[in-house]
């Protein structure tokens, strides 16, 4: 895109054709311009951007075409690892193919608490997605409730001799022990490790006979792994809807978007100052203690 309008004949008074009538680059705003233009031409390492500003910056290298700017997004990206909030990692994983973020950061958006992106993330998201991430995690939550209101059944091996002990034994494990875990308030446990939480459970009073017939129900029947199932639908329904069109441009039109670049250190004092800051600290060393009092009237 950039090449082309370096190709474009010059006609005066024309879009382009000088400073005061500028070429007007529809959807981007003159920060991001900023951060591709500054990749261009500053010297390595390149413009010390934010977090979402490098992620400007990868959505736009494949808008201009210029790879070297992606490859550049994405080395720093990935020195920030976790700390690109995973609401972020799923949209520009979604708008720029980045396709080992987009699965692994909506899968982290299900087990976390819906209020746990952070608010400067959620505010340049794009609504559509963010609305479809909430009825996701809303139906893994209910999923999440039924499986402990419903608890399993405990099967019975022949060998139980109380059948009723056996099952409130049951009862407690699934109620106060795996779904304690489970619907952990905090972050939700996976299945895979609720699964290990459950084989490892050793109720008391319960027939050893009968526990393992009861966990191996519980997994035959997939009450714990339909959890992934529901997971995998709402993703490919989320992907196979999801625009490819960002609609950063008209949120940033309604609030106030974080910055896209690094603040910059404050600049060093004029020398006549740190002249006059010197002898400030000079005199401070030679006066250590009072010399008396002196009263005002």
């Amino acid at each position: 895109m950039l090449a082309s309008l370096v190709d474009l004949p010059h006609v005066s008074g024309t879009e382009g054709s000088s400073i005061t009538n500028p070429a007007f680059i529809p959807q981007i705003m003159t920060g991001e311009l900023a951060g591709v233009l500054g990749f261009i031409y500053e010297p390595w390492p390149g413009p010390k951007l934010t977090t979402l500003g490098l992620l400007r910056l990868l959505y736009h290298s494949a808008r201009f075409g210029i790879a070297r700017a992606r490859e550049f997004a994405l080395t720093r990206l990935k020195e920030i690892g976790r700390h690109v909030p995973a609401i972020l990692r799923l949209e520009y994983g979604l708008l720029c193919n980045v396709d080992e973020w987009t699965k692994e950061a909506f899968n982290c958006l299900m087990l976390m608490p819906i209020h746990g992106s952070p608010d400067e993330a959620v505010s340049v998201v794009s609504p559509t997605l963010y609305a479809a991430v909430m009825n996701a995690h809303s139906e893994v939550d209910m999923l999440r409730r039924q499986n402990f209101v419903d608890t399993p059944p405990a099967v019975h091996d022949a060998s139980c001799t109380d059948k009723l002990t056996c099952a409130k034994a049951w009862f407690v494990c699934w109620t106060g022990g795996v779904c304690r875990e489970y619907l952990n308030p905090g972050y939700y446990a996976t299945v895979a490790a609720t699964i290990a939480f459950m084989d490892e459970a050793k109720p008391a009073g319960m027939n050893r006979n009968c526990l393992k017939a009861t966990k191996d129900s519980v997994k035959a029947k997939g009450i714990l792994t339909r959890e992934t199932v529901l997971i995998d639908q709402m993703f490919e329904k989320l992907t196979g809807s999801y625009p490819r069109l960002s609609t950063f441009l008209i949120i940033s039109c309604l609030r106030a978007i974080p910055p896209l670049f690094e603040a910059p250190p404050p600049p060093p004092p004029p020398p006549q100052l740190q002249n006059r800051e010197e002898e400030d600290e000079e005199m401070e060393t030679e006066v250590q203690q009072p010399v008396g009092l002196i009263a005002f009237n």
